[in-house]
């Protein structure tokens, strides 16, 4: 029996991130990012002074987004005036 060569099979996944590839990967800015850690919408780990986001966030960041609206072809501010 062999133990599983971790340099040739399937890619460890990374469990956590910085900053900068969460905001790469989910296309929010620093500034953002940083008020939805203060919103309590992300959350973050601190090892020492880098801050790192398990990679668990990126899909529970997201599916807490809403959606796209539906919303007539035509403007709020056209349809007042008829």
């Amino acid at each position: 029996m062999t133990s599983p060569n971790l340099t040739t099979d399937a890619p460890l996944q990374k469990a956590a991130l910085t900053v900068n590839e969460f905001c790469s990967t989910t296309s929010i800015s620093r500034s953002v990012f940083y008020e939805q850690v203060d919103e309590g919408r992300i959350q973050v780990l601190k090892l020492g002074r880098r801050t790192l986001v398990p990679a668990t966030e990126v899909p529970a960041f997201l599916n807490s987004l809403s959606g796209p609206r539906k919303t007539s072809a035509v403007p709020s501010r056209i349809r007042a005036r008829e």
